[in-house]
């Protein structure tokens, strides 16, 4: 790695040659600076800041290279990036937490509880949720043929532009739902026993029945889908139309014009900087500081279920929030409730570079990302992706609302 005295000398140079044909307004860039863990950061081998966890700084620095550092439990991680006038770089520092870590976390922090989601009612009673704006960026999108865990639907992969957008922080909660359905009227898939092409007995929704019985259920739905669940809990058993006419309402009582995200923007967001096969690093049993997903626990409820060996501290779903978020500040992004996709599901042969969603007139599938609580940990891999129909519906599929800044 080149040391801090080059770039800086590098800095100098260009910051006096531009300064000497008169470019020195023009002839810069931003940088977007994030981290999993709060840590000390200095660019250009500037003064120390302390950049936060969760939190973004943006600094403004000459074109060309530019070194940035951050340093958290007495490590230092170096970046060296390029700069391009009157653009925008992200640097997203991903420290690995856990007892198998290289840097461990403070036992503390393990599975730390959050502070209940903020939330602001609208003048016509809707409850819009905290949103937290993506900056723009780029990343590979898949994952590569060696990656343990790997499914063919993965690839190949592609550099995809993901263009700054707004996702909320925490799944939509049953209490959530509950408002919608209380102000609506409306009966979800689940609740009208909506046939599934290819499931026999799609009645109710795809639930737990007890012991280690899962299946389909008349009866159940977001309102009970076989555990007990709290407002605060993800709604689950909510097909991909239940959450478009949820977006339709809450959009015409806010004025707002909320959506689901787009397949990229999901694993953008899930990724959260992160180049490993997990978004908290490589290791799979870390995932019990981040998220909700097959544990121990589940595997000693569960006969034949893998499990990642550490204990979330729950068995089905949990309050949104309970965890500790990602880099971009996002809860449970991995775990508690898989997520619906904007897109049409299918191949990544030919697809697009742009962050857009891929849609069609007739689509029969939907994509659904981010695993549950019941995510083994294959599942738990921010590449994974699958499709439903829209109207499918089982015990962990719910959803996370996203809008266009």
């Amino acid at each position: 790695m080149r040391s801090l005295n080059l770039v800086m000398c590098l800095s100098l140079v260009a910051l006096l040659f531009a300064t000497r044909i008169g470019l020195a307004a023009d002839a810069t860039g931003t940088l977007l600076l994030t981290s999993n863990q709060a840590c000390e950061l200095r660019v250009n081998g500037g003064d120390a800041v302390l950049l936060n966890a969760g939190s973004a700084r943006r600094e403004v620095v000459l074109a060309g290279e530019a070194l940035a550092s951050c340093t958290y439990n007495k490590r230092t991680d170096e970046r060296i990036v390029a700069i391009e006038t009157g653009r925008q770089s992200i640097v997203q520092f991903v420290w690995a937490v856990g007892p198998n870590a290289d840097v461990p976390a403070k036992p503390a922090e393990i599975g730390k509880v959050s502070d209940a989601p903020a939330q602001r009612a609208s003048a016509r009673g809707a409850v819009e949720p905290q949103m937290v704006v993506i900056a723009a960026g780029t990343m590979k999108m898949g994952s590569p043929g060696d990656e343990a865990g790997r499914e063919s639907n993965e690839g190949p992969t592609r550099m995809v532009r993901v263009r700054s957008f707004k996702l909320a922080k925490y799944e939509v909660t049953v209490g959530e739902f509950r408002r919608f359905v209380d102000a609506t009227g409306y009966r979800t898939d689940a609740e009208q026993n909506t046939p599934v092409p290819g499931q026999d007995g799609a009645v109710g929704c795809f639930a737990y029945k007890g012991a280690t019985d899962l299946g389909w259920k008349a009866g159940t739905s977001w309102k009970d889908a076989g555990f007990p669940q709290s407002d605060d809990h993800p709604a689950v058993c909510v097909s991909w139309r239940d959450a478009q006419a949820f977006i339709e309402w809450l959009n015409r009582q806010t004025g707002k014009r909320y959506r689901l995200p787009s397949e990229a923007e999901q694993e953008y967001a899930n990724r959260a900087g992160s180049l490993g096969t997990y978004a908290w690093g490589t290791d799979a049993n870390q995932a019990c500081a981040y998220a909700n997903v097959s544990d121990s626990s589940a595997k000693s409820r569960m006969s034949g279920w893998t499990a990642v060996s550490c204990d979330d501290g729950a068995l089905f779903t949990t309050a949104v929030g309970r965890y500790k978020a990602n880099a971009f500040g996002l809860h449970d992004t991995i775990g508690n409730a898989s997520e619906w996709g904007a897109d049409c599901y299918g191949t990544y042969k030919g697809g697009a570079r742009n962050s857009r969603a891929v849609d069609a007139t007739n689509c029969n599938y939907r994509v659904l990302r981010g695993a549950g609580w019941d995510g083994l940990p294959a599942t738990l891999r921010v590449a994974d992706r699958s499709g439903f129909a829209p109207m499918d519906r089982y015990y962990a599929m719910g959803f996370r609302l996203a809008e266009d800044l």
